[in-house]
């Protein structure tokens, strides 16, 4: 078996490979490319380990290594201490640290999903991209407003069906009329692509009993459901419920010395995707749960209603991981509004 560094980057990429006594069996610069890969890996024993440094792309890569029989290790980019830290900073040189770490058993890794996951995980993804250039764009018309001293109707939601119909109505001057419009037509793209979206998703996850298992919690919805099973992927890679809370950043800060201690914010680590979805949940979870009622009331009056929140949001978190783990329903679970969402998830799907 050989272990395998590859500092991989968007155009040329550098690999060296050892056996398992540490000989170097191969070094090779080639094209970030299938070819560029498949050439490079050509010969290499089955079940032999690859590390790869890499971010946001390693997806099409580990196919590849599934496809030609390798075993693909994502190394987390934190955790290489040594390479950020040595003075000698050349992509070969990196190569070369990977594969001895890696064969020596020190190399930190970070999380592969299964292709599926890989999938769902996209889509969720750039689900919350688009809501959140929707946001962008709608902050922009409320300031293209205020530029224009126009006064807005009472209404709680401007772009609802009243507010939406006052915006494409009211008078501004010509530059200003020709902004809002192009700005209110964005908009509309973007909920259809959304929807779009959000068929995809559901169509992807209408048979998963994990997402079955994930609905039947108060608070959260077909897409909450589907993106925490996303981001969980195999609940048996964690270790614990801290080991949960920590990597999806939902634990506080601590910083001692000696005897001294300090707790401060959440560290927010991890995906800030799940963080959004357990708070926008948490009130609904708590209206649910007789024990997290008196939990959140008692937080709220020491430290405050934002306090609360985090925690509530916790709170669900662990019972996801509970729910996922030993494949038993939420025992507070309410069938009626549990068969509604199974409703609205297959109603979502047909969409597609």
């Amino acid at each position: 078996m050989w272990y395998i560094g590859i500092d991989a980057h968007k155009k040329r990429c550098e690999m060296t490979a050892k056996d398992e006594t540490g000989n170097v069996v191969r070094r090779r610069s080639f094209l970030h490319t299938r070819e560029g890969w498949r050439d490079a890996l050509a010969g290499a024993p089955p079940r032999s380990r690859v590390a790869v440094e890499c971010v946001g792309w390693y997806q099409p890569i580990f196919d590849l290594l599934d496809e030609l029989g390798l075993e693909g290790v994502l190394v987390h980019a934190r955790g290489v201490a040594l390479i950020g830290s040595s003075k000698k900073k050349t992509d070969r040189h990196d190569s070369q640290v990977l594969c001895d770490l890696l064969r020596t058993g020190f190399l930190p890794t970070a999380h592969v999903p299964a292709r599926a996951t890989r999938e769902l995980r996209e889509l969720t993804r750039l689900r919350d991209a688009l809501c959140k250039q929707g946001v962008q764009t709608k902050n922009r018309v409320h300031r293209l407003l205020e530029r224009t001293w126009t006064t807005t109707p009472d209404v709680s939601d401007l772009f609802g069906k009243t507010g939406r119909r006052f915006l494409d109505t009211v008078t501004l001057a010509s530059p200003y009329r020709l902004a809002l419009d192009t700005l209110l037509a964005e908009l509309d793209h973007l909920e259809t692509l959304r929807r779009r979206i959000d068929a995809a998703i559901a169509m992807h996850v209408q048979t998963d009993a994990d997402v079955d298992l994930l609905l039947g919690i108060d608070g959260l919805s077909v897409i909450g459901a589907a993106t925490l099973r996303a981001e969980f992927d195999d609940v048996r890679r964690f270790h614990g419920r801290k080991a949960v809370r920590s990597n999806f950043g939902i634990v506080p800060s601590v910083r001692d010395s000696a005897d001294t201690q300090h707790r401060g914010r959440i560290t927010k680590q991890g995906s800030g995707q799940v963080r959004k979805i357990l708070v926008q949940a948490a009130n609904h979870f708590v209206r649910g749960n007789p024990a997290a009622q008196v939990k959140h009331a008692t937080i709220k009056a020491k430290r405050g209603a934002a306090c609360a929140k985090v925690a509530a949001a916790a709170d669900l978190l662990d019972v996801a991981y509970q729910v996922l783990k030993t494949r038993r329903p939420y025992h507070h679970a309410d069938p009626g509004r549990h068969e509604r969402k199974r409703t609205e998830l297959r109603l979502i799907a047909a969409q597609a």
